[in-house]
């Protein structure tokens, strides 16, 4: 996936801009984390890199595959635009990234930091906060 970070970039932060502005983060986050979860399988990764089938009829794949999961929003057009700016581009592999970069942004604005401590004591409750 590290392949892919500089190309996320961009991407990422587009989203996140276009989510802060219509205070749709955390559906935004949603969407990108299942879009990442289909985008990372194996099969879907081979089938992206199919040149026999159109970015239309990938994007088709993957908002079939979307609609099938249980607990995310419908595809809203922005979504499905999204989805098909990055087939045109042959960058629909990238969306793990994406999402990945899209959820560094969203903590960053929260205040939030995932940090791993390594520690010779064992932490309390509240160091653990």
């Amino acid at each position: 996936m590290s392949d892919f970070e500089t190309i996320a970039r961009p991407y990422s932060k587009a989203l996140f801009e276009l989510a802060s502005e219509t205070k749709s983060l955390e559906a935004w986050s949603d969407s990108l984390t299942a879009a990442a979860a289909i985008a990372d399988d194996e099969a879907m990764q081979a089938m992206f890199g199919l040149s026999s089938m159109l970015p239309s009829e990938h994007v088709d794949l993957l908002l079939s595959v979307y609609a099938g999961i249980d607990g995310v929003q419908k595809a809203n057009a922005e979504l499905k635009n999204f989805f098909s700016l990055l087939a045109e581009n042959g960058r629909l592999s990238a969306l793990p990234a994406i999402a990945l970069g899209y959820e560094m942004l969203k903590q960053e604005a929260d205040g939030k930091v995932d940090v791993q401590v390594t520690s010779a004591q064992k932490l309390t409750k509240k160091a653990k906060r």
